[in-house]
């Protein structure tokens, strides 16, 4: 089994930038550029190879946008786009059954908890 993405961790990943990068109120308000970054939280449920091509417009979309959005694709970028450590296709979570590793967190807990 190979390496694969888990779409709640790449949520909470992006949604913990939007925090920091001052977008929080804005986004949870339903204002502004809310609608742009849930498009930006999907791009794992497109396949891998699709993924830079719908970053770059959304991307393209975010340049007339607050100052603010351009730390946030800065990281998008950075850490997921152009990374080094996995690429799209392994953290695309498309056409996968299970989309989360949530599950499996919750069995080693269990069994750390059971063994000690």
């Amino acid at each position: 089994m190979g390496l694969k993405g888990c779409a709640f961790h790449w949520a909470q990943a992006v949604l913990r930038k939007v925090k920091d990068v001052g977008l929080q109120t804005t986004y949870e308000r339903r204002e502004g550029v809310h609608d742009l970054i849930r498009k930006l939280l999907a791009l794992p449920f497109l396949p891998g190879p699709h993924i830079p091509r719908a970053f770059d417009c959304l991307l393209d979309k975010a340049e007339g946008n607050t100052a603010q959005m351009r730390p946030l694709f800065e990281y998008v970028e950075n850490q997921w786009i152009e990374s080094t450590l996995w690429s799209e296709s392994e953290w695309s979570v498309y056409k996968q059954t299970v989309r989360t590793n949530n599950d499996t967190e919750g069995k080693l807990i269990i069994n750390l908890h059971i063994a000690t």
